[in-house]
């Protein structure tokens, strides 16, 4: 499974204000160039990290955005969380009863997002950074049930 392009973009933007150093902020502008994409786009993305406490806005010139907190404390699960809202308040196993097959199968890709989402709160921006995350290693029980 892939995060969103909203999310990809999001995990872009908060890299680069995580790279300034010594913090400055930088503006939406600077970065939807940087990134390819539109501002009024990019507006939308970092309002969502906003209200979710991982980034703060400076106004006045020289304003920009800034993180709210050190890189090592922001997961990447915190970001893609932030503008996908994957929740698992949509999740209701035994409404009325019975489930249509529609419903379960909506059910099992919620709930195998929130599992990849919990994966990605195990890798940090400044793990990120520092190039330190580390890849899943596959157990060999489940190797050798892929070679069957």
């Amino acid at each position: 499974m892939k995060p969103s392009t909203k999310a990809e973009l999001a995990l872009n933007g908060m890299v680069n204000l995580a790279r300034r150093v010594p913090a400055e902020p930088i503006s939406l502008a600077v970065l939807a160039e940087k990134q390819s994409i539109s501002l009024s786009y990019l507006e939308q993305i970092f309002a969502a990290l906003r209200r979710n406490g991982l980034v703060l806005s400076v106004r006045g010139p020289g304003g920009g955005y800034l993180l709210a907190q050190p890189a090592d404390s922001i997961s990447t699960g915190d970001i893609i969380d932030a503008v996908d809202e994957v929740t698992s308040d949509n999740l209701n196993p035994n409404d009325k009863g019975q489930l249509s097959s529609s419903v379960t199968t909506q059910q099992f890709w919620l709930v195998m997002r929130l599992q990849v989402l919990e994966l990605f709160r195990q890798v940090t921006l400044q793990d990120l950074l520092d190039g330190s995350f580390q890849p899943l290693e596959s157990s060999d029980e489940s190797t050798s049930h892929a070679a069957e």
